[in-house]
């Protein structure tokens, strides 16, 4: 009887850990869905000139024809010498924010700003161009 005791408890010492390892290694595959997150907003603001949109806007195009592709200028400032600078801007902003339940957080935000001109001269264009 002694050689059956030690076998049961060796068995039930065998399968104990086992039990225990399971456990674990099912927790290190939940856990992290319930206990991770991030998010990622993006917005928009003014009006996106891409450069295949803006090589159609060479120096001799009329006024009516730049309002035509792209649209009302953000901006129309009038310098000294009567020419005219119109300017088109462009927003992107993300917002990211991730982090481990009670432990770490972080965010970020990236912003991307890109302005468009172009110059007009007796309402015909002279020039345009991207910063």
């Amino acid at each position: 009887m002694t050689n059956t005791m030690s076998s049961a408890r060796s068995t039930s010492l065998l399968v104990r850990p086992r039990l225990a390892t399971a456990l674990a290694l099912s927790a290190l595959f939940f856990l992290p869905a319930c206990l991770v997150s991030g998010n990622s907003d993006i917005s928009y603001t003014g009006s996106r000139v891409t450069t295949e949109t803006l090589a159609l806007v060479r120096p001799g195009e009329t006024e009516a024809f730049v309002l035509e592709i792209l649209g009302e200028p953000t901006v129309r400032l009038q310098r000294a010498d009567g020419s005219l600078i119109w300017r088109w801007d462009y927003t992107m902003a993300t917002k990211s924010r991730g982090g481990v339940f009670l432990l770490i957080s972080s965010s970020t935000k990236t912003t991307v700003e890109r302005r468009t001109y172009v110059t007009l001269v007796d309402g015909v264009v002279t020039k345009a161009w991207q910063d």
